[in-house]
């Protein structure tokens, strides 16, 4: 799912270390990074709690926003898009202010 792989990058962390925190095998964590397969509840819990440091749920959140009819493309509807938009948002705005700090101009 390109959610949790976008936040796995966001964290640095490669697909064992991911698989590691989160106290599940590799096989687990590419077979979902790759549309495989799904995980049980209990396991896709540990990847979003303990490897991606989510909420238990958001990725099921994120999954029903995901359109299956794009022959395999997994695009995110708007729901998802605009979830990632804040995100980025919040972040641009976090590192706005930064610059500012550091170096006394306004971006």
């Amino acid at each position: 799912m390109r959610a949790a792989i976008d936040r796995r990058g966001v964290l640095r962390l490669t697909q064992q270390e991911l698989a590691d925190r989160a106290g599940v095998s590799l096989r687990t964590v590419v077979s979902f990074e790759t549309y495989r397969s799904w995980p049980h509840a209990r396991t896709l819990g540990q990847l979003e709690r303990l490897g991606l440091n989510w909420p238990v749920g958001y990725l099921r959140e994120l999954a029903d926003d995901v359109d299956t009819e794009d022959e395999g493309n997994h695009r995110y509807t708007s729901r998802a898009k605009a979830a990632r938009i804040r995100e980025l948002e919040a972040e641009r705005e976090r590192i706005d202010a930064e610059l500012e700090e550091l170096t006394g101009d306004t971006p």
